[in-house]
């Protein structure tokens, strides 16, 4: 998703209704620091967090849906088979 940048900074209740997610997600992206955002709570007990729009626009680009090989999915192996001629017994 490529939007315009209006230099406005969105809340976490908005950028969880633009994306379709709960709150908690992107709260949970906030505090891996994957998903920058800024406290505008001047000190109070609970963060005020906004997310600018930039960082939106780069979270974005940086999940994208390219399309992954099967090469690049480390940790994968291959298919076990059997050697021809194999007989099970049971």
């Amino acid at each position: 998703m490529t939007h315009q940048s209006s230099g406005r900074a969105l809340t976490v209740p908005e950028l969880a209704a633009r994306w379709g997610v709960k709150e908690h997600q992107i709260l949970a992206h906030i505090k891996a620091k994957t998903l920058i955002a800024f406290d505008v709570s001047r000190g109070g007990k609970l963060p005020r967090w906004r997310i600018a729009m930039s960082a939106i626009e780069a979270f974005e680009q940086a999940r994208s849906n390219a399309p992954v090989t099967a090469a690049a999915k480390p940790g994968r192996k291959p298919k076990r088979t059997r050697p021809a001629g194999w007989i099970e017994y049971f």
